[in-house]
Parts: C-alpha cells; sequence; structure tokens
C-alpha cells in the first residue's frame, strides 16, 4: 500500500494496480540489491560498513515498512560522518546528521500533504548512496569506537 518502501513507489506510480505494483516494486529492488551487490564486489568494504549499508537497503526495499523504522540509520549515519570527517570540510560532515534530519522533516512535510507516507523511502535511499560513496576497506572507520 502505502508503505515508505520502493514497493509502496511502485504502487504510488502504477496507481494503486496491484499486479504493476509488485512489478516495479520488484524491479527497483532487484535494481538497488544488484548495485550493493556490485558494490560489495569492487569496494570490498569492511564488515561494519557493509554491515549499515545493509541496513539501509533493507529498510528500502522491504515490502513493507514504517517511517518510524527508519531509527535504524542512526548507526549508518553516524559512521558516514566519521567515513566523510578527512574528505568534506569539518562543518560539512558534521552537520550530516542534521542534514539528514532536515530532509526527513522536509519528507514529512510532504507526506502530510500527500495524506499518505510513501515519500520517507528516500532517507534510507540517501543513507544507502552516501554509505556506499562513503569508501572502501582502505578508507573508512573499522572501529565505530573512533568516530
Amino acid at each position: 500500500g502505502y508503505s515508505p518502501t520502493l514497493w509502496g513507489l511502485g504502487h504510488q506510480i502504477c496507481g494503486k494496480e496491484m499486479g504493476c505494483s509488485i512489478g516495479l516494486g520488484a524491479v527497483f529492488s532487484a535494481l538497488l540489491v544488484a548495485w550493493f551487490v556490485v558494490w560489495l564486489i569492487k569496494a570490498r568494504p569492511g564488515l561494519i560498513l557493509a554491515a549499515v549499508a545493509a541496513v539501509s537497503l533493507m529498510l528500502v526495499v522491504t515490502p513493507f515498512g514504517w517511517a518510524y523504522e527508519q531509527v535504524w540509520l542512526v548507526f549508518p549515519i553516524v559512521l558516514i560522518t566519521g567515513n566523510f570527517r578527512n574528505r568534506w570540510p569539518f562543518l560539512v560532515s558534521s552537520m550530516l546528521f542534521l542534514i539528514i534530519s532536515m530532509v526527513s522533516l522536509a519528507l514529512l512535510l510532504v507526506a502530510m500533504h500527500q495524506q499518505m507516507d510513501v515519500v520517507s523511502f528516500l532517507v534510507p535511499l540517501l543513507v544507502f548512496i552516501l554509505t556506499t560513496l562513503s569508501g572502501s576497506q582502505k578508507n573508512t572507520i573499522t572501529n565505530p569506537a573512533t568516530v
């Protein structure tokens, strides 16, 4: 139905037609999972980075979910912030958590206007993209206590 996942997006794009919704949700999810697998092979991330990427991926490709489940994104966002601290200016990397929170609040306003929450899938999608861009095993934090 109106789940804030890729399946909910498929449902909204297809005008609530079930066959189309399932097909489109499956295609979107398969593409994102393929991206994850290619990233795992090419970037060779450490176990922690791969796990936090999987958490954000799970939130966006699961067939049904609620926006409040996105609390699981706290750890990936903290890890991303630590990974970007040497690549971005300090203010940008330190404000990442706040920026993602502001995006989440903006999407809440859109959801309130639409009277359904489908667009919140963009938050875990953004976190997933940032996680995969945050580095490989060579330039990422392997110990979260150092963040």
